[in-house]
């Protein structure tokens, strides 16, 4: 997909939508949301603050509901139950 960016860049939405949210009309159109080209690495980029918060609203939404503490937890437990 890395080789193909452009496929995936957004820019037709972009050079529609910018003005309309107050944007410059150039906004973002020199970044594209391929980076690594793997999965994964926006969580490094999330502060230790942000993660916090993220946790809490799982804890406090998702948690009580399915008894996962963690999205892994969740995952492994869908997994598990369309074996079944």
């Amino acid at each position: 997909m890395k080789e193909h960016s452009s496929q995936f860049d957004e820019k037709l939405s972009k050079l529609a939508r910018n003005e309309a949210c107050g944007l410059p009309k150039d906004a973002g159109m020199n970044v594209g949301k391929l980076r690594e080209g793997a999965s994964g690495g926006g969580k490094s980029t999330l502060s230790p603050a942000l993660q916090e918060r993220i946790c809490a609203k799982w804890n406090e939404v998702v948690t009580p509901v399915t008894g996962c503490d963690t999205y892994a937890e969740l995952r492994a437990s869908l997994d598990k139950e369309q074996r079944l």
